[in-house]
């Protein structure tokens, strides 16, 4: 996995050194619940990134404290106005050094790519419609069809005394790894 930091850190210098702005941070989890399905414990979570006019770039990762499961993902967005577009590519990696993309086990593929799209209302009335799919990776049916996972997910943030809060509902539109 060190390769793929180094690789991360020189793709991630030039955008940072032109960057109009650059985040960091890191948070600490009791679990990690993404899409509906619990990935992994108690983890650290750290995120960084960059932004120049409507794209940001950013690795996040995550790392368990109790099995040293891991994972290192790459996220470019372009955002619109009220629209975004987001593609990832997620690596994931357990304690027995074998690769599990969230519910599959494979030898042989290493990423798993998602692409998505977001639509947010109004500034003043922020109800997000999202779609995700799985595009390319270890996403198969038992059959070995391609099951193109998708995820549709409404969401409406809100604050209460300046802390940040929201109301999600998940779906899927068909079987799929959700």
């Amino acid at each position: 996995m060190s390769k793929k930091i180094l690789f991360i850190l020189l793709l991630f210098s030039s955008l940072l050194a032109n960057s109009q702005e650059v985040f960091v941070n890191v948070d600490f989890v009791n679990v990690q619940i993404w899409r509906g399905m619990r990935i992994r414990g108690a983890s650290i979570q750290p995120k960084l990134g960059g932004s120049l006019g409507g794209f940001t770039l950013y690795a996040w990762g995550s790392s368990e404290f109790s099995t040293g499961s891991t994972e290192l993902d790459i996220y470019l967005e372009y955002e619109y106005k009220r629209l975004k577009l987001v593609f990832a590519d997620y690596y994931t990696q357990n304690e027995n050094n074998t690769f599990k993309y969230f519910s599959y086990q494979s030898h042989l593929t290493e990423h798993c790519w998602d692409a998505g799209i977001e639509y947010t209302i109004a500034e003043r009335f922020p109800l997000r419609a999202s779609w995700y799919t799985i595009v390319a990776g270890n996403d198969f049916k038992s059959n070995g069809e391609r099951a193109w996972s998708s995820y549709i997910e409404l969401s409406y943030p809100f604050k209460v005394k300046n802390v940040e809060m929201g109301v999600e509902l998940g779906i899927t539109p068909w079987e799929g790894m959700y």
